[in-house]
This record gives structure tokens, C-alpha cells and sequence, in this order.
């Protein structure tokens, strides 16, 4: 099945004295709890962690083994495998709630704008939906527009000298900018995760709550800065890079996470 599988190191690198403190600590303290941390690589010294991670500035460098996927790939073969073996897949179709089945039969009953379906067993897998069918879990899962920017880069992250792991680059005040590359394949960049930028947009969703099901943002700059201003300081020979044609920061977009009351990211 072909879906972009990588298997590989994941870094999580601190690009400041205060957040490589705080990553340090919060890593003794799960190893003195009695988590088993014997798969994760601690790298310390400054100048080797930026050689591992290729991250200049870099303070530390935690590594250990992870994967990365092409997620719509993965979900259409599967689905298409379930198709063959008689599942009924119905896209488009808006569920308004689920409620107990009156009749012994049946557990459940869900009700939907192409009719009612009895069964015993029902999987929620809405996410940041949820609590338009379960009203328990309002306020507790919350839609919340979260950033993503596409980028191809320059030939000194390309080809044999793509970037060869999957980053989170540990910000201050909680940041974090996520950079997932297509290792095994194009070398295209996907940034993520929540930098000052993405913070700003939170704070003007909450403000705007009749946006938070919003999912064709684009263009939001203070976002796209942020990353912009990360690969320029950080990536040895970003800034300098001539960009060649399709090289570049190709476009920005927007998907509906789920945003926890403990601030957990579902």
C-alpha cells in the first residue's frame, strides 16, 4: 500500500536556554517517575545537537523512532478494502444525533438527513464535531481552525539533502512549530503546530466563535511569518538560497482540530 510511509527519528529541538531547561527537566522528571525513556536519544551540547538536526541555534536534541504517512491515502485504501468487503459507506450524509433504540433489537438509533440507522455499536470519529451528537462533550472538545503552510524547498533541502526526520522545534511560552518532510519521496515541507502567530489567529476565534468550523482560511501572514522567519534563521543557507522555479512557500490552509479543556490537541 502506498501511502508516503516513513519510519524514521522524530527531534524534538529547543531553540532556546529557557525552553531547553524546561524540556530537561520535564524529561528527569518522567524518568524519575519510572517511564521507560531508554528509546529516546539526549543530545545536550549545543553545537552537536544543531549537527544532528541540522537546526541552527539549536540548544538540544531529543530523538526516537516515529513514522510519518500520507493520511488520505491510508484512510481511502482501507475504505476501499471495507467497500469489497460489503460495508456500506455513505459520504455527504450529516448525522443530527444519536439516541437509545427503543426496540430490543437494537442499542442505538442514528439519525441522519438520509434516515434512521438501528445498531448495537456506534464510533464516533467526528473529533472536533463531536459535540454536535454527544451535547455532554460541549465545551470540552471545541473546533478550532488550526494553520498549515506548504513548502517546497531550496535545492539545499532537496533531493539527497532533504531533511531526514520529522522536527517539533520547541518555542517559548509553550510553542511549537511541527515539520513533517516527505522523506521518501518529493522533499515537500508541511509546517505546522502553534507558533506566536497561531496564537493570535486562537485568540481572534475566540472572539469570533461563529468561525471556529471555519476551514477555508488562507494567507493568515502571521502565521506564515513565523515559519518564514524559522527557516531563515535556523536552516543553514535557507536565507541565502536562490529559489528556483516552484520553489518557495507555496500556500497556506486551514483544518478544524480539536481543542481539549486540559489543552490537549485531539
Amino acid at each position: 500500500m502506498d501511502c508516503d510511509l516513513w519510519i524514521g527519528n522524530t527531534l524534538d529541538v529547543p531553540i532556546d536556554d529557557e525552553v531547553a531547561r524546561i524540556t530537561k527537566t520535564v524529561y528527569n522528571c518522567c524518568k524519575n517517575a519510572g517511564a521507560n525513556m531508554d528509546h529516546i536519544a539526549v543530545t545536550e551540547d549545543a553545537d552537536v545537537a544543531a549537527q544532528i538536526s541540522r537546526v541552527k541555534g539549536a540548544k538540544a536534541c531529543y530523538a526516537w523512532p516515529a513514522s510519518t504517512l500520507q493520511p488520505w491515502k491510508l484512510t481511502a485504501h482501507i475504505m476501499r478494502e471495507n467497500i469489497k468487503l460489503g460495508v456500506n459507506l455513505q459520504t455527504y450524509t450529516t448525522v443530527e444525533e444519536v439516541i437509545p433504540a427503543t426496540s430490543s433489537l437494537h442499542t442505538w438509533v442514528v439519525r441522519s438527513d438520509r434516515g434512521e440507522i438501528a445498531c448495537n455499536t456506534v464510533v464516533h470519529a467526528s473529533n472536533a464535531y463531536i459535540a454536535a451528537v454527544e451535547p455532554s462533550l460541549r465545551g470540552i472538545i471545541t473546533p478550532t481552525p488550526h494553520m498549515c503552510n506548504k513548502v517546497i524547498p531550496p535545492r539545499g533541502f532537496s533531493g539527497n539533502k532533504v531533511l531526514q526526520n520529522s522536527y517539533g522545534i520547541l518555542l517559548p511560552n509553550g510553542g511549537l512549530i511541527s515539520i513533517n518532510t516527505r522523506c521518501n519521496s518529493d522533499g515537500v515541507m508541511m509546517f505546522g503546530g502553534s507558533n506566536a502567530g497561531q496564537r493570535e489567529l486562537d485568540e481572534w476565534i475566540a472572539s469570533h466563535p461563529e468561525k471556529a468550523t471555519h476551514d477555508q482560511f488562507s494567507g493568515v501572514v502571521k502565521v506564515t511569518n513565523c515559519i518564514r522567519e524559522l527557516v531563515r534563521e535556523n536552516f543553514e543557507g535557507w536565507r541565502e538560497a536562490a529559489m528556483g522555479p516552484g520553489e518557495g512557500f507555496d500556500y497556506d490552509w486551514s483544518g478544524i482540530i480539536g481543542r481539549v479543556s486540559d489543552f490537549v490537541i485531539s
